[in-house]
């Protein structure tokens, strides 16, 4: 099974700032294929990316108007099992 989320993050000095990032979890998963996955996870960034209240919110709380953002996926692992 995946998990879907999205990350945005300020850039600075033209570089993507990693310890400076907001994360959004799926409440809608996890998939059982990575390509479902994929598919949500590209919906949710565009979702963010696209709506001016929450993408606004993002950019102050990471005190930067300059942002990317990603969707991404990861397996999610059954309680008591090991990667």
């Amino acid at each position: 099974m995946f998990i879907a989320a999205a990350a945005f993050c300020a850039i600075v000095e033209e570089s993507v700032d990693l310890d400076n990032c907001t994360f959004f979890g799926d409440s809608l998963g996890p998939y059982e294929t990575e390509l479902e996955c994929e598919e949500r996870a590209e919906e949710m960034r565009s979702f963010i990316s696209n709506t001016p209240l929450i993408i606004n919110n993002v950019r102050i709380v990471l005190q930067s108007y300059r942002i990317t953002g990603v969707g991404y996926c990861y397996e999610d692992t059954p309680p008591g099992e090991l990667l």
